[in-house]
């Protein structure tokens, strides 16, 4: 069953005017990625570059593109028509989440902090990213980046006791006791059972 952007990038190539020599061109690729296509069995998906020649600023074809090369793994392929769409799409949230999302699967994480920055929404999905982001800077010892993160993420979801134990962490990391104390106690006041939550 293939992906969702998958099958919509079928559908647009499918009501597309590409001309012969363009869908020629992608047939004898076999080393791009593979899909079923109403005009060409099998068809072969080449780079974003050469697909888009002829419509460079198609952002649904790009957006589909993209979903289509991090399904598949081409992260690096994903990474490239992402920004491409970051420089057509500047204010568009999903496009720097997608950044993120890829990055964080290429091991890029303060490239991932850095794409974050970049998003201006707060709903359920930014915080979960947000949230997922700080967990990933502190593995790495990034303790300012993932404070900064956490306290996005409180600042929507001021009942997540996880936030407020790693915000304590961080805190008695540094030798701020009033601010360890004070964090703690909010995630201890969150989960008065949670043994894990500590004071002292």
């Amino acid at each position: 069953q293939p992906p969702q952007g998958l099958r919509k990038f079928n559908r647009r190539l499918s009501l597309s005017s590409l001309s012969a020599p363009v869908l020629k061109m992608i047939s004898s690729h076999p080393k791009f990625l593979r899909a079923g296509h109403p005009r060409l069995s099998p068809v072969y998906l080449p780079r974003p570059q050469m697909l888009t020649r002829q419509r460079p600023d198609d952002g649904g074809l790009l957006r589909e593109l993209a979903e289509v090369q991090e399904h598949e793994r081409d992260f690096k392929g994903a990474l490239e028509t992402l920004r491409r769409l970051a420089t057509l799409s500047p204010e568009d949230d999903e496009v720097w989440l997608g950044l993120a999302r890829v990055h964080l699967k290429e091991e890029r994480v303060e490239e991932a902090y850095q794409a974050m920055g970049k998003v201006q929404g707060t709903s359920a999905p930014v915080m979960d990213q947000w949230f997922h982001v700080a967990q990933r800077l502190l593995h790495r010892q990034r303790s300012q980046e993932a404070e900064d993160a956490l306290l996005k993420v409180v600042g929507q979801r001021p009942d997540l006791q996880d936030g407020w134990q790693f915000l304590g962490e961080i805190a008695l990391s540094r030798g701020d006791w009033n601010a360890a104390y004070e964090r703690f106690l909010r995630a201890a006041d969150l989960n008065r059972n949670d043994r894990k939550v500590r004071l002292t």
